[in-house]
């Protein structure tokens, strides 16, 4: 799904743009929200974002991450059997 932001938003960082994600499709309400709902399959059983689920924007995809979110190249994912656990970010030797 692909959504465009008003001209007055396109101030936003990534993160916050992350952020708003996040929480507005929880809550079911906001500016982006008000853009993601009309576009989403009527059969859906949930719009809230979980641990591994990912984010673009501007060709750069974020990872919904334990207490974050983390380019998805910097991501250290955790499987607990075929489900994502956790994901951090990449620490550096």
């Amino acid at each position: 799904m692909e959504i465009e932001l008003e001209e007055s938003y396109r101030s936003w960082t990534d993160e916050i743009i992350c952020a708003k994600i996040y929480s507005q499709t929880n809550q079911y309400r906001g500016e982006i929200w008000d853009k993601i709902q009309p576009l989403l399959s009527e059969t859906r059983t949930h719009t809230a974002l979980s641990i591994g689920d990912e984010v673009q924007i501007n060709e750069i995809t974020y990872v919904v991450a334990d207490f974050d979110f983390v380019k998805k190249e910097e991501a250290e994912y955790k499987y607990m059997e075929d489900c994502v656990f956790s994901v951090r970010k990449k620490v550096s030797a």
